[in-house]
């Protein structure tokens, strides 16, 4: 008898836990998912003070302050806009990252940096669209000779974007098919379907148009395993280029100096 009384009761912390644990996955998942940060001054004096690179900022129609930077080169026609990481704000990038063909533009998320408001996927998904159309109303842009960028969760924003605007092409760095189904990997307990809000969908959007996608990713990658990159390649309706570098991992891919070379030739 006593010993069934423990057995309840150590089925009745299981429960509770595991409902306490849902609770948790469903009030604090935008904590799982973005991990903003403010900008370091220093970074923001070097930008200042880098003539190559201006900085911009955005107000969107709910009147939120998108923060942005423009690296740009009088020499360049083509133009990337860039979606970056869950955990990168881009003063921190824009300044290391180059590529010889091409200007580079890049806005921080929403609470990123000096970016105002909240992020979530509905957030990131309007801004990109206000972003593209602002760009192009400002001249800073030609449909015809801008290319989307995306790395890690900013695949799911750059696929998204290039469904629903004019690009040249697309260039996706360690992209999954859907957050939910890395989600699902990684709780496979819990019904992640109901649960998440955040879901980016990228293989939904990936077969709306015929866009060409350069497709970069990593043997090593522990984040986002290789299954889910090789999924959404499944589902792109597009001419696909490849680079599997078998020894990078999630976070230095871009690091190689073949990533580097693949993109310079994808947008020739």
């Amino acid at each position: 008898m006593q010993t069934m009384k423990i057995i309840l009761k150590i089925l009745i912390l299981i429960v509770f836990l595991y409902i306490f644990s849902l609770f948790l996955l469903w009030f604090f998942q935008e904590k799982f998912i973005f991990f903003p940060s403010k900008d370091n001054p220093y970074v923001i004096s070097e930008l200042k003070n880098n003539p190559y690179i201006k900085h911009i900022t955005k107000k969107t129609p709910d009147d939120i302050i998108l923060d942005g930077w423009i690296q740009t080169y009088p020499d360049k026609q083509k133009t990337i806009i860039l979606f970056a990481g869950n955990a990168t704000n881009v003063t921190n990038f824009i300044g290391d990252f180059s590529i010889p063909n091409a200007n580079i533009i890049s806005f921080n998320y929403r609470s990123y940096g000096s970016s105002s408001g909240k992020a979530s996927e509905k957030n990131l998904f309007s801004d990109a669209l206000f972003i593209y159309d602002s760009l192009i109303l400002d001249g800073l842009i030609d449909s015809k000779e801008v290319y989307i960028m995306g790395i890690s969760l900013g695949t799911g924003v750059a696929t998204f974007l290039s469904s629903q605007r004019e690009v040249s092409g697309v260039i996706l760095v360690t992209p999954y098919d859907s957050i939910e189904s890395v989600s699902k990997s990684k709780f496979p307990f819990f019904p992640i379907k109901f649960l998440l809000r955040n879901k980016f969908l990228s293989t939904k959007f990936s077969i709306l148009k015929e866009n060409p996608v350069l497709i970069i990713y990593a043997g090593n990658d522990k984040i986002i395993k290789n299954y889910h990159t090789e999924n959404l390649i499944k589902h792109w309706n597009g001419d696909i280029k490849k680079l599997f570098i078998a020894e990078a991992d999630h976070n230095n891919v871009l690091d190689y100096a073949e990533s580097r070379q693949a993109i310079e030739n994808f947008i020739q």
